[in-house]
C-alpha cells in the first residue's frame, strides 16, 4: 500500500493493483507534481463539491474510465454534467465494500457547493480499510467530536487539515485522540495539509513531537504501509 501527495488537498492511495485518486485537483494547482492526463485511477473519491477538490474529477474519471465515489448529490452532479455513468453514490455514516477493501464516508464539518452554485450535499470525510489497514482522510473539516470515536476504533494512518480560516487550525481532543489511537510504527502516521499556502506534512513519532515540514513546489510526499 502507498500513499502520495499531489499537491493541495489531493492524494493518490494505491492498493495492490488498485489505484485510487482523493479530491483531484492537478492542472490548476501550484504544488501538483504532475497534470491530471498523467493520472491513472480506478476510483475517484470526492469529499465536497469545491472546485479545488472536484476540478479534475470528470477528466480522469472519463479517460481510465474510473469509478466516481462520493455523497449522492455529486454523483448526480457529474451524471448530469459530465455524462459520468460509473458511480458509487453514498451518504456520511454509510460504507460500500469495494474489490480493494472497504470505504466509509465520514462526517466532516465543512460547507459543499459546485463550481455551477449546485448544492454540493454535505461536505465528508472517508476511512478505507484495505490490507488489514485502517486509513482516515479527515480531508476539509473544522475539528468535531466524532473525531474521538474515528480515532478510538485505531488507525495506521490519519490525514488531518491544520491550515486555519477554511479548515481546522489545530488537533483539540477529537484531533489528538485520532493522533493517540494512530499506530506509531514508523515516523509518517500523520499528514497535515496546511491550505493557506504551502503544505505540511506531520510527522509523529513516539519519540518526538508533531512538527510541520514544508512540501511546497513539486516535492512529493510518499508512504508506504506495509
Amino acid at each position: 500500500m502507498k500513499i502520495t501527495w499531489l499537491g493541495h488537498g489531493s492524494w493518490s492511495i494505491e492498493i495492490g493493483e488498485t489505484k485510487i485518486v482523493l479530491d483531484p485537483f492537478l492542472d490548476d494547482s501550484p504544488t501538483a507534481p504532475f497534470k491530471s492526463d498523467q493520472l491513472d485511477a480506478d476510483y475517484v473519491l470526492v469529499s465536497h463539491g469545491h472546485f479545488d477538490h472536484v476540478a479534475d474529477v470528470a477528466k480522469i474519471v472519463s479517460r481510465c474510465d474510473a469509478t466516481l465515489v462520493a455523497i449522492f448529490e455529486i454523483t448526480e452532479w457529474f451524471k448530469a454534467n459530465h455524462g459520468l455513468e460509473k458511480l458509487e453514490p453514498m451518504n456520511r455514516g454509510g460504507g460500500i465494500p469495494l474489490p480493494f477493501g472497504r470505504v466509509t464516508m465520514t462526517i466532516a464539518e465543512h460547507s459543499s457547493q459546485l463550481p455551477d452554485g449546485s448544492y454540493g450535499g454535505e461536505a465528508a470525510g472517508f476511512v478505507i480499510e484495505a490490507e488489514k489497514k485502517r486509513l482516515y482522510f479527515a480531508c476539509d473539516t473544522a475539528l468535531f467530536s466524532d473525531m474521538n470515536g474515528i480515532g478510538a476504533a485505531g488507525l495506521d494512518l490519519a490525514v488531518l487539515p491544520i491550515g486555519d480560516r477554511f479548515t481546522m487550525g489545530g488537533f483539540g481532543e477529537g484531533g489528538q485522540n485520532v493522533r493517540r489511537k494512530t499506530s506509531c510504527s514508523s515516523p509518517l502516521q500523520h499528514v497535515a495539509t496546511d491550505r493557506t499556502g504551502c503544505q505540511s506534512v506531520g510527522r509523529t513519532d513516539p519519540r518526538s513531537d508533531f512538527v510541520r515540514t514544508d512540501c511546497c513546489g513539486t516535492r512529493r510526499v510518499v508512504r508506504s504501509i506495509t
